[in-house]
């Protein structure tokens, strides 16, 4: 077969990527070398766009461009959607459409059999730029179709409305002098299709040597997505509007855990939430464990509405949304215990120190009463009850009791401080101990001088 001569030239193209939920990409072959983006004109149009003057009976004939690609799982790989590099429009009226279609191989590297796909888009709808530009797009493919051939092709087929209209899909670089090399594979992977010649390959009958920018997408879409935020009013509803103005919460750390260890294993998947939102693409069917990362949490909140970890289960292509989890500030009161020696005479301070674990906005209260333990009321120490108040941005209180001191050799002897009806808080400490340190000595006939606990200290005549 004569091979016909292609005509490239280099043009300057700004990228612009859409955003898209990636699973399985099969871009290895788009990617591998990295792409110089180019597109080039042949005979007064373009190989892989319309016009193609050469190739066309009529200006107005359908025009398809197509890419090969290994199919990992003959007869149960799905194909879910396809990014499209286009540019170069001119549709003034908006009446050219296009269609993607997968197709399995006819045996011999050509596409064969119709798979399924998607068709009657408009470039001008979906935003394809005019002449300099080029855009990625990823679109769905609703029927999911399954290729059975051990290859399959992915065809972009235009139709123009009339011989004004333009449109380019994106290659790689064919070589010198527009890259060091040529960037495709010398695979002979991509055809394209014309009314006057049919089916072509770009490489045997052009010498194009290049890849074009058609990339599918493999896999189960099921997926599962939420939100993370700080229920400030603790009502398990997200309020972000005045009075309430509640916030997300950002960088928390979510995963699935797989093998259900309750540790975030390299292999698992994971994320991070970005304005509070999280999700998880490209899920096969089946019972998951949902949890938020220990560590990732602030210091100052607890989860209040959802469970961590947290189960789901997925159907094959669902999208479970909203599984959200609400935190609420966490203001805990705890009290201290206290150790002092009695004194011989007179009374000695025991200075109880209730806390927060952080600064609230509103008033804190907290009742206190003391509870009498070895040492009993009134003869060892001053009883006391009453309700303690920390005002707004206060985290420490001090709560005072009167020890009694006397010479009496006795056992240590305690009494404790008990918390209780908070108001604008939670107990994570409701008992103080308060041990009451004998410091009297028991003096010996013989002149030895012992403690309550038999040890000799000293020796005194008598």
């Amino acid at each position: 077969m004569n091979v016909r001569i292609l005509f490239y030239c280099l043009l300057l193209i700004s990228t612009f990527v859409s955003a898209q939920d990636q699973c399985e990409i099969n871009d290895m072959q788009w990617l591998t070398p990295t792409p110089t983006v180019i597109v080039y004109p042949f005979g007064g149009g373009w190989i892989t766009g319309v016009p193609d003057p050469v190739n066309q009976i009529l200006p107005t004939d359908p025009k398809g461009v197509y890419e090969r690609f290994f199919t990992p799982d003959p007869g149960v790989t799905r194909i879910d959607a396809v990014r499209v590099g286009m540019g170069w429009l001119t549709d003034e009226d908006d009446d050219m459409r296009f269609q993607v279609i997968v197709y399995d191989d006819d045996g011999f590297g050509n596409p064969g059999a119709v798979v399924g796909g998607t068709g009657n888009i408009s470039p001008t709808t979906i935003g394809v730029p005019a002449q300099g530009f080029y855009n990625e797009f990823w679109l769905d493919l609703p029927s999911n179709p399954i290729p059975t051939t051990g290859s399959y092709h992915v065809g972009v087929e235009i139709f123009p409305g009339d011989q004004e209209d333009t449109l380019v899909v994106i290659t790689s670089c064919l070589g010198p002098a527009d890259c060091p090399v040529p960037e495709g594979e010398n695979d002979a992977s991509n055809h394209i299709f014309t009314t006057g010649f049919g089916f072509e390959n770009l490489l045997t009958v052009y010498g194009a040597d290049f890849d074009i920018g058609i990339v599918p997408k493999h896999g189960t879409p099921a997926s599962v997505n939420g939100f993370v935020w700080l229920d400030l009013n603790g009502n398990g509803i997200y309020d972000p509007d005045p009075p309430t103005n509640e916030s997300m919460l950002n960088d928390l750390s979510l995963y699935l855990d797989l093998n259900t260890n309750g540790i975030k294993d390299p292999e698992e998947p994971s994320t991070v939430t970005n304005q509070g939102a999280y999700t998880f693409f490209c899920l096969d069917a089946g019972d998951y464990s949902l949890v938020i990362d220990e560590p990732s949490i602030p210091n100052g909140i607890r989860l209040n509405t959802g469970n961590n970890p947290t189960p789901i289960t997925l159907a094959s292509d669902e999208n479970l949304e909203n599984v959200n989890f609400g935190f609420v500030e966490v203001f805990d009161l705890a009290i201290t215990d206290v150790s002092l020696f009695e004194g011989d005479v007179g009374s000695t301070g025991f200075d109880f120190t209730v806390s927060l674990t952080q600064a609230s906005s509103d008033q804190v209260e907290v009742d206190y009463t003391t509870i009498d333990g070895s040492a009993i009321a009134v003869e060892d120490y001053t009883p006391t009850a009453d309700t303690l108040i920390f005002s707004p941005g206060e985290v420490a209180k001090t709560i005072s009791v009167d020890v009694w001191g006397d010479g009496t050799v006795e056992i240590d002897e305690n009494f404790s401080i008990f918390l209780s009806n908070p108001v604008n808080a939670t107990i994570a400490d409701n008992t103080g101990i308060g041990t009451i340190l004998d410091d009297d000595d028991l003096i010996f006939a013989d002149g030895f001088e012992a403690n309550q606990n038999n040890v000799i200290t000293n020796i005194r005549e008598i």
